[in-house]
């Protein structure tokens, strides 16, 4: 009984809070009016609003306040509401087939293009402990097929999946710097590693494509600009390179 007619109590100052900014804003529409300026009802209450929100002091004002901030939260949920009501609920699993039945990507997708083709493989592959096989380049497979899985899980939703740092990061659970730290660090390796694969067969003038020889060009004068100093390594005994050229995926 007494929680009851605590309800009603807080409900009746609510509904005195509100009708009290309310008269206050009319009051400034009215006094806008008479001076023959246009105003809004609405923009008469964000004045009337900031105005209770500047006076306030005490905790009772300031919570004052969090009800008319409350009140606007009810009215925007309830205009989306009435937008949103010729969408009944049961729409969202209107014929979806049970887990396990293959559904194809919507057509704008180019998985789906591939699939209607035939081409089944970036389906199949497309996760992070197979991310490895998305690709033709022997030395950019080989060097996503020797990351661990954790940084194979950052690679895939970072580069396939385009999620952002803070995305990645609430996923597992880690600060954005954290995570941009390590994919900065995975990418710096990677881009290395490759570039002294690709660097050999540009001296040896072997086959490149243009987007082999050009990250070749770009990487030399980067790593010159910051060892100061040629970039020029000894052959490893064992080196292979092959006659053919190999396209960057």
């Amino acid at each position: 009984m007494e929680q009851n007619e605590a309800e009603r109590r807080a409900r009746k100052h609510r509904r005195k809070v509100v009708d009290s900014w309310k008269k206050a804003a009319q009051s400034i529409k009215e006094a806008a009016e008479s001076t023959g300026q246009k105003m809004l009802r609405r923009e008469a209450r964000r004045e009337a609003l900031t105005i209770i929100e500047d006076a306030a002091r005490t905790q009772e004002e300031f919570e004052d306040v969090l009800v008319i901030w409350g009140k606007l939260e009810q009215n925007e949920a309830e205009r989306i509401a009435d937008h949103e009501s010729g969408r009944p609920e049961e729409l969202l699993d209107w014929k979806v087939a049970d887990q396990g039945v293959y559904i194809p990507q919507p057509i704008d997708r180019i998985y789906f293009k591939q699939e209607l083709k035939g081409n089944f493989l970036d389906t199949i592959y497309d996760c992070p402990h197979e991310l490895h096989e998305m690709t033709a380049c022997k030395p950019a497979s080989g060097l996503v097929e020797a990351l661990n899985e954790l940084h194979k899980e950052l690679l895939y939703y970072r580069v396939i999946r385009r999620w952002s740092i803070q995305q990645i990061a609430i996923v597992r659970d880690k600060t954005d710097r954290n995570i941009l730290k390590m994919y900065t660090k995975v990418m710096d390796t990677m881009r290395y590693e490759l570039f002294y694969y690709l660097y050999w067969r540009y001296k040896k003038r072997l086959l490149l494509t243009t987007n082999q020889r050009k990250f070749v060009i770009a990487h030399i004068k980067v790593y010159e600009a910051t060892e100061n100093k040629e970039v020029e390594w000894v052959l490893n005994e064992g080196d292979e390179f092959e006659s053919e050229s190999e396209d960057i995926a």
